[in-house]
């Protein structure tokens, strides 16, 4: 089952990517930029500045459920 705990993996890193990056006050969407027959990790992470940074309860709910504690949010938290 270790395929299955990658793709795991591989997803929710890209969800908690997109919700820091709703949280320093981007618009977030992920697409497949290459079909899946090609490539596994075919995912893009595209964002656009929007405005103020804001809490993401979608983050915190993420982090809790699944009991991670990503590196990149911590050098946000202390950048602040």
């Amino acid at each position: 089952h270790g395929i299955l705990r990658e793709r795991f993996a591989d997803v929710l890193t890209d969800a908690v990517r997109g919700a820091l990056l709703r949280e320093q006050g981007y618009d977030v969407e992920v697409v497949e930029f290459i079909d899946s027959a090609h490539t596994p990790r075919n995912s893009l992470i595209r964002a656009v500045r929007s405005g103020q940074s804001t809490k993401d309860p979608e983050l915190a709910g993420l982090l809790e459920q699944w009991q991670v504690k990503p590196a990149l949010a911590k050098l946000l938290e202390a950048a602040r």
